[in-house]
């Protein structure tokens, strides 16, 4: 396999399993505007299925990726703490909630700038959402993410760089395949959340992708929406040859990986894996 063939952007194609399981009817007290939620993620993570899940809560006002969207903004600010007033600024303006709800947005963005986002609104709360590395890794990999190249989109121009964080050398990461720069992204992205949310534990919970439906309740309970009977549509990926008329790249499932990419995964996601999907090595499948 040629694991550095850049790959066409495009959209998975996905396949709904209608589920309703009843949460609960217990009511969340609210006295006043309610601080605002956001969910935290390196994307290909589940966001826009989470942020219509809890939308289904008649006092949530949940929103993917709204504007403005902050592609460029937040990635010059964790690099180099650029523009942090203006991005605070704007958070203000732009992230209101509908009359009477709670304001909650899932953005791949928002996870580069907790600190700017506690600035901006006292008592913020954080949902970071993981996802097994070895199935983020085959997504954003499919996808042509951190291909070489002129960037096809400023989403693809303003992903983090290895070597603009300061963490590799311009050399080592030029030397790095596309795949190992997408296991670099899902390791930064995760080990930037897990360390900025750390400064206030009780601000932040963690859920896994793979348990959201379990998971609900608690997500409910603290960012203080009332629990409904959600209906979640589980959106599980297939793996089509085209997107846009053009091949993707292959990628297959974790118990074919070769020595490769397997020896790449480790040296950039391991430890972390480690911590978070204890036991990842002994799984046969993705998940731990």
């Amino acid at each position: 396999m040629d694991r550095g063939r850049p790959a066409a952007p495009g959209a998975d194609v996905r396949a709904r399993r209608p589920w309703v399981g009843t949460i609960g009817s217990r009511a969340v007290a609210q006295a006043g505007p309610q601080a605002p939620f956001f969910c935290l993620s390196p994307g290909r993570s589940g966001s826009t299925t989470l942020a219509r899940v809890l939308s289904q809560s008649p006092d949530c006002d949940c929103r993917h990726e709204p504007h403005p969207q902050l592609i460029a903004e937040a990635t010059e600010w964790r690099y180099r703490g650029a523009r942090g007033e203006e991005i605070v600024a704007a958070l203000r303006r732009s992230r209101r909630p509908s009359r009477g709800t709670v304001y909650g947005e899932t953005s791949h963005k928002m996870a580069l700038i907790v600190p700017l986002i506690r600035r901006a609104f006292a008592g913020a709360r954080f949902v970071w959402v993981t996802r097994d590395g070895r199935e983020f890794a085959r997504s954003a990999f499919r996808l042509g993410w951190h291909a070489d190249g002129p960037p096809e989109s400023e989403w693809a121009a303003w992903r983090p760089r290895g070597d603009l964080a300061g963490e590799v050398s311009p050399g080592e990461w030029a030397a790095m395949d596309r795949f190992e720069r997408v296991c670099w992204h899902w390791s930064y992205v995760n080990r930037v959340v897990e360390a900025d949310l750390a400064r206030s534990p009780a601000a932040g919970i963690r859920v896994r992708l793979e348990e959201l439906e379990g998971e609900l309740p608690r997500i409910c309970e603290h960012v203080g929406v009332a629990p409904v009977a959600f209906e979640v549509g589980r959106e599980n990926e297939r793996w089509p040859a085209y997107s846009a008329g053009r091949p993707l790249a292959e990628m297959p499932p974790w118990p074919h990986w070769d020595r490769g990419l397997r020896s790449a995964f480790e040296r950039r996601c391991g430890e972390l894996m480690d911590r978070l999907y204890p036991g990842w090595r002994r799984a046969q499948g993705a998940a731990a």
